[in-house]
């Protein structure tokens, strides 16, 4: 039930060993580093140290995203069964210089696996703009002759639709009296258009125009394709056939290649590694020769450092927090305690100098989860779920502490079911009356809040008032450890005389 003590580190090393550095920083795993930019703006400073700003850190996160993109499209052919839960696989020393020694190669291999995947979405592309000239021809299966440019010397003719509720025959006899020269062929129909040809002299196509206009003609232009509306379509059904046998192919490839899934998420996380490097450079100080750092480590882990450091060569410093410092939070509570750290993280990490108090709440939070469950079927069965979660698969972070958060839940709500008689509903005594011909009655090892919910509500009553306390003597005690005795009276202290006098 405390937060780590943290100790201020200051790093001065020359530039040449700055890699060495910082690689075994992040083996070490204990130290975050501080932005010290902000120390440009003071003069002094500023006339020494420039930012160690690093040019590498685009050319990386452009690697990643490569390699994420190539994941993505190997993922969606990986026959492989995927697991329940996804976990971090643990590498050797060894391992990450093999992952290196292929890196050109798994280079390569990404690259290939992009363009397959920019080919499938180009046949994609091609598949649709076939698609669409086909449903656009379709309609006009009928039409016998040649498309492209139709127009002669001395003739115009067209292709386009009309409302299907127009008379084509009036509409023949009326260009021909207005206009003369001009016919119009159906060439085929559907519930909303006719679709037809028409043919007229150049010299009379204005007045066939308006005739068209005035009963809803629209031109359909089909003079980008050549040959007759059969021969394109049967042009389009063999390009899309050839198309689709690339695809496949291209698709096939991809199966295969999804073994390398593995191969490239390692690559991912070396290349995530380096890029870290480099954005934490960005943090740096440096002259001609030198480098300059601050961070915070654990006290803990001063010792350690202190080794590492000197091994190194470096000039260092360690001191304790100073007024004003944002210092990093780190919980450091007994296992039972651990999982329950989840709950304090999702909402806010406490103050530096303030209070942890997961250790506290943990017990109300459990003990209220399977008061408002209570039910002992559904907690043997949540207890069992969460037991063989992190018993067979390697859960890590987050997942693992609320596997384990709900593991002690289930066992608090098996608790409170079988004080309280809940056993999975009434599903036992209707099982037991319906199949078996008598009823079977669990009886609660304390009462039953349905029987008696005064009881309930006096017990809920009273844990409210204990969680409540608890919460104020908190408040108290941090009011306390800054030295405002007077305040943890005044709000508190009486507060906790009122609600007793109540």
């Amino acid at each position: 039930m405390s937060i780590v003590k943290m100790q201020k580190l200051a790093v001065i090393g020359l530039d040449q060993q700055k890699e060495s550095i910082m690689t075994k920083l992040m083996d070490f795993g204990a130290v975050e580093l501080t932005d010290q930019k902000k120390k440009l703006a003071d003069e002094k400073w500023n006339t020494i140290v420039t930012a160690d700003d690093s040019m590498l850190v685009a050319e990386y996160d452009g690697k990643l995203s490569q390699a994420a993109q190539a994941l993505s499209i190997l993922e969606k052919y990986d026959k492989s069964k995927a697991p329940l839960f996804q976990t971090r696989r643990s590498v050797s020393g060894s391992f990450i210089k093999d992952i290196k020694a292929e890196r050109e190669e798994t280079e390569k291999a990404i690259l290939e696996v992009l363009n397959m995947g920019e080919e499938l979405k180009e046949i994609a592309d091609r598949n649709n703009k076939l698609e669409q000239d086909r449903i656009l021809l379709i309609p006009w299966e009928k039409y016998g002759a040649p498309l492209g440019e139709q127009d002669t010397r001395k003739t115009k003719a067209v292709t386009g639709v009309v409302p299907s509720s127009t008379d084509t025959t009036e509409l023949n006899r009326l260009m021909e009296l207005k206009a003369g020269g001009a016919v119009m062929k159906v060439i085929g129909s559907d519930k909303d258009f006719k679709y037809v040809a028409v043919a007229a002299l150049k010299s009379r196509w204005e007045k066939v125009a308006a005739i068209l206009k005035e009963c809803g003609y629209n031109e359909i232009s089909l003079k980008d394709f050549q040959g007759t509306v059969a021969e394109n379509l049967a042009r389009i059904e063999k390009e899309k056939e050839k198309l689709a046998e690339e695809k496949d192919g291209i698709i096939a490839e991809l199966v295969r290649r999804s073994s390398l899934i593995k191969t490239i998420e390692n690559y991912y996380d070396m290349v995530t590694i380096e890029a870290d490097k480099e954005r934490i450079k960005s943090k740096l100080l440096k002259t001609k020769t030198t480098f300059y750092m601050e961070g915070w480590l654990p006290a803990r882990y001063v010792k350690q450092a202190e080794s590492l450091l000197e091994e190194e060569g470096c000039f260092y410093r360690f001191a304790e927090p100073e007024e004003g410092d944002e210092v990093p939070v780190l919980l450091d509570n007994k296992n039972f305690f651990v999982p329950f750290e989840a709950i304090t993280e999702m909402y806010s990490l406490p103050d530096y100098k303030g209070f942890d108090p997961t250790s506290i709440y943990a017990f109300f939070y459990a003990l209220f989860f399977g008061m408002m469950l209570s039910d002992a079927g559904y907690g043997i069965i949540m207890t069992i779920a969460c037991f063989v979660a992190f018993k067979k698969f390697n859960l890590e972070g987050t997942m693992k502490k609320m596997a384990k958060l709900f593991f002690y839940c289930g066992i608090s709500t098996t608790f409170w079911g079988a004080m309280f008689g809940g056993w999975f509903g009434d599903i036992v005594q209707v099982f037991s009356r319906t199949f078996m011909g008598k009823e079977i009655i669990i009886e609660p090892i304390w009462f039953n809040p349905l029987d008696d919910p005064m009881l309930l509500l006096i017990f809920s009553l009273g844990l409210g008032i204990v969680h409540l306390f608890v919460g104020m003597g908190i408040k108290a005690y941090m009011q306390i450890k800054e030295g405002n005795w007077f305040d943890a009276l005044c709000d508190e202290g009486f507060w906790y005389f009122t609600i007793v006098g109540l």
